[in-house]
């Protein structure tokens, strides 16, 4: 089915996005010499040493590892000065001062040159850096707050400005018992520099949307689709973009290492700043949620996009555009892409005063990225079933046209019968007995390749009953029918009565073919009432293969099959019931067909 292989070419494109992705980061990683450890750049020979010189010094409280690295750092620094004077020949340098006597012995109690201990002494410096940070996180929050509360003693702020704020000082309520580590963040640096993922999942999203919805219209050619399973794309959009983004983790992981995601997140210096008490792999982690969600936003919208056929289509491409305008002229930090760069949103405090409450930018976020998808997602899924619905339509009216030209077909040969009639004539006034009977073989073959099982009034339903009944004998069920009306004398189309008949026996069938072939039959019945007409079919359907109970088997019929009957019905005042009793399957459609009945 051309569906199933539209489904198969996105997984296609989604496992290739991943190779691409992945390549693509290792290239990033192994192309890049330096990387950014809290405000510094560095080799990644040096961040090695920076980190074993960090983990020499994890048994020690913070102000005793600060205190052995700082006096190191001294050391290196005075033999460093002690090498200069010994060369230099001269007894001050570098605020240093010591005899050449002093420098000499110094300069001989290690074997290092001037650059060997330069280079040490920065490795030990960054060390001292990332614990300073480290020791003065809590002093940092606490000047946050002192900052907090004595702007709210200036009178210049108004009422919205200063509980503003007073909730800044909430936020950062006690955080300044937070357990900062000392371990580097060039691994969570590289893996928050996921732009190019960020363009390739986007142009993902597009492609299989374009997929998506091609393979519908695709298969609508052959056989009509009954549900969009839009949830089960999504699923899948939603797994590969996972997956994209947890590689670049697992490739910085190998790389430079992530270190402990249990930390808080805190302990990366690019967010001192987050007022919230959350680790670092659950930062992360959110962040790859609020890209899946921004993923699923572009996914249904393109499906929408790509499915309507309204003029209004356009709004989705304008929107962004336009939305881009109105925050960059306001000066907002927000944009149409937010949502794949939230850690600029969660990792830094920010608030709006909306009606007079404070809603912080996490928050308002969370509820725009959250009815953005659920608009996209209703949007998308009415604008596919709108397409799946006029496809079915397309093609009830193609099939209703093909049943128009059998009964042409028929026509043409019952208006031969008197030119036949006449040559059997011929032949038996000839004496042509035996040819006769042929001929009248023949003619009586032709005939019966034409003639309907019941006569209904409509030829064109006649002739759709004859092509669904000459299934019926090749796929070997019978069919009984009972038909107590004339259609020719009531107010329903043939269209109409095509598409209830197609739709109720291309059911049975597909349920009547499930059962041994011994046990294969459908029964059809029509009766009146006064002004109403009773459709009733009825087919025995594999209770251990399909499991049905009556609740179940509307679910069955449910789709554009029974959508079509149901909307037939209630264009003239009916109704469809649905039944099913041990083992037997039955539908049964009220259709009211007075003249006053408005279509």
């Amino acid at each position: 089915m051309k569906i199933q292989k539209n489904y198969l070419i996105i997984l296609f494109v989604l496992v290739a996005m991943l190779i691409i992705n992945c390549l693509t980061a290792l290239s990033n990683i192994q192309n890049t010499d330096y990387v950014t450890c809290g405000n510094t750049v560095m080799t990644k020979s040096t961040l090695d040493n920076v980190s074993q010189i960090i983990k020499s010094v994890s048994t020690f409280g913070t102000d005793e590892a600060l205190s052995k690295l700082t006096a190191e750092s001294e050391r290196l620094q005075k033999y460093r000065t002690a090498l200069e004077i010994n060369e230099k020949k001269r007894s001050k340098y570098r605020g240093y001062e010591m005899t050449l006597e002093e420098a000499e012995k110094l300069a001989s109690t290690s074997t290092m040159t001037d650059a060997q201990a330069e280079s040490k002494k920065r490795i030990v410096d960054l060390a001292v850096e990332r614990l300073i940070y480290v020791r003065d996180y809590p002093e940092y929050i606490r000047n946050l707050q002192a900052n907090a509360e004595s702007m709210m003693s200036v009178s210049i702020f108004d009422s919205n400005l200063k509980a503003n704020i007073l909730n800044v000082e909430k936020s950062y309520y006690g955080f300044e018992n937070i357990k900062i580590s000392p371990e580097q963040d060039a691994g969570i640096n590289i893996l928050f520099k996921d732009r190019i993922t960020d363009i390739l999942c986007i142009v993902t999203m597009f492609v299989c949307a374009w997929l998506y919805i091609s393979g519908f219209r695709a298969a609508a050619e052959g056989k009509i689709i009954e549900k969009s399973r839009l949830s089960v794309a999504a699923l899948f959009v939603s797994a590969a973009v996972i997956m994209m983004y947890a590689e670049n983790g697992i490739i910085a992981e190998k790389s430079v290492g992530l270190g402990d995601l249990s930390r808080s997140v805190q302990s990366v210096w690019e967010f001192i700043s987050c007022p919230y008490e959350i680790s670092a792999g659950v930062f992360a982690a959110v962040r790859i949620l609020f890209k899946m969600t921004g993923c699923l936003i572009v996914f249904f919208l393109s499906t929408a996009f790509l499915s309507s056929k309204s003029r209004f289509k356009w709004c989705i491409v304008l929107f962004p555009i336009m939305t881009e305008t109105v925050l960059t002229v306001f000066g907002s930090k927000w944009h149409v892409f937010s949502i794949f760069s939230s850690e600029s949103i969660i990792g830094q405090y920010g608030s709006y005063n909306i009606l007079g409450g404070i809603f912080n930018h996490t928050l308002l976020l969370c509820i725009v990225s959250a009815a953005v998808l659920i608009f996209s997602f209703l949007w998308a899924y009415r604008t596919v079933e709108g397409m799946l619905l006029s496809e079915k339509n397309a093609a009830e009216r193609k099939y209703y046209d093909e049943m128009t030209e059998k009964y042409n077909e028929t026509r043409m040969i019952r208006h031969d019968i008197k030119n036949h009639l006449t040559a059997v004539a011929i032949l038996i006034d000839d004496g042509k007995i035996d040819d006769a009977r042929k001929y009248l073989d023949d003619i009586s073959s032709e005939m019966d390749k034409v003639r309907p099982p019941v006569n209904t009034g409509s030829l064109v339903l006649d002739s759709l009953l004859f092509s669904k009944s000459s299934e019926m004998k090749r796929k070997g069920i019978k069919l009984n029918t009972e038909f107590f009306i004339d259609f020719s004398e009531n107010q329903i189309s043939e269209y109409d009565l095509c598409s209830i008949f197609g739709n109720i026996l291309d059911n049975a069938i597909e349920a009547a073919e499930k059962i041994s072939p011994e046990e294969r039959y459908i029964n059809l019945r029509v009766k009146r009432h006064l002004d109403m007409i009773c459709i009733i079919c009825e087919n025995p359907y594999n209770e251990i293969n399909e499991d049905l109970s009556t609740q179940k088997a509307d679910k069955a019929y449910h789709g554009f099959g029974l959508k079509r009957v149901r909307k037939a019905a209630e264009n003239y005042s009916g109704d469809v019931n649905i039944n099913c009793t041990d083992g037997i399957f039955c539908i049964s459609v009220l259709l009211n067909f007075s003249s006053d009945i408005k279509k």
